[in-house]
Order: C-alpha cells, then sequence, then structure tokens
C-alpha cells in the first residue's frame, strides 16, 4: 500500500470499533483461562465480561418452573373436578338403582 493512502483517515480512522457476542466472549475466554500467561495479559474490562453470570438464564429458569408449577396445580383442579362429576353420576346411579 502506498504512504498517501496509509494516510487516509476515512480508509483507517484512529478507533477501531468491534462487534462481538458476550456469550461467544465469555466461551473464549473460559477457554483461555487454562493458559494464565494470556489471561494475566487480557484488559481489566475483559476479565469483568467473563465474570458476568447469565441471569437470562437463571430468570429463564425460574419462570419455566413458575409455569410447570401453575400448569400441574390446573391440570389437578381440572383432574379433581372431572372425577367429581363422574364419581357423582356413578352415586346417583348406584342410588337409582336400590
Amino acid at each position: 500500500m502506498l504512504p498517501y493512502q496509509r494516510r487516509k483517515p476515512n480508509w483507517f480512522p484512529k478507533i477501531l470499533y468491534y462487534k462481538a457476542s458476550v456469550d461467544e466472549l465469555i466461551i473464549y475466554i473460559n477457554n483461555i483461562k487454562d493458559n494464565e500467561e494470556i489471561f494475566q495479559n487480557l484488559l481489566p474490562a475483559v476479565k469483568k465480561i467473563a465474570e458476568i453470570k447469565d441471569t437470562n438464564k437463571e430468570i429463564k429458569d425460574t419462570i419455566k418452573a413458575q409455569i410447570d408449577e401453575s400448569l400441574k396445580d390446573s391440570t389437578k383442579t381440572k383432574i379433581d373436578e372431572s372425577l367429581k362429576d363422574v364419581l357423582k353420576v356413578q352415586i346417583d346411579e348406584s342410588l337409582k338403582i336400590l
């Protein structure tokens, strides 16, 4: 590349921005933790990202547990009601026979 091309600021800005997925970055950093020499040279901000816990997963788990509980409760009540109806019908029929 020629010198006048290298000096063009619109081609090479002073600050470069990168987009990265936090989840992928955490996986990558966890793989690097095995090699302590590389891990010590990482920026502190990157190390903080590795310490972030996945709260979305925890929230999803709690929501799923609540949904499961409500479904169990609603199905239990429906089953109980249907059994009561069936038993009432059977009792009524048995009383009619007597």
